[in-house]
């Protein structure tokens, strides 16, 4: 897997068979699928990392539904209050309800 990352093979100018090594540039090696991979779990052998980006995510999720000015409706980014509402106990309940309603589908 690193060696796909790292780099490619393109065919050769003279029309053969063979094929030439490249070594694949910044923005390959480091925001593809491959590299994607590579930088959020090792290619799997990592548990923290995936560990801790999912918490993070809920943790961003909860934060965008607690800013709603309205948590019980659609989300919309043209309604967001801020973080005046943050001590607010309801809008804390309401947004950790919307994201178990979201996370619901997912479980079935």
């Amino acid at each position: 897997m690193e060696l796909k990352r790292k780099y490619k093979e393109i065919p050769s100018n003279d029309g053969g068979s063979t094929v030439v090594v490249k070594l694949n540039g910044r923005f390959r090696r480091n925001l593809s699928s491959t590299g994607m991979y590579h930088h959020l779990s090792r290619y799997g052998e990592d548990l923290l990392r995936p560990a801790l980006i999912g918490v993070v995510v809920v943790f961003l999720s909860t934060l965008f539904w607690l800013i709603q000015a309205n948590p019980t409706h659609e989300p919309s980014f043209s309604h967001v209050v801020g973080f005046t509402q943050a001590g607010n106990g309801t809008h804390w309940l309401k947004a950790f309800e919307r994201i178990y309603a979201d996370f619901l589908p997912l479980l079935s």
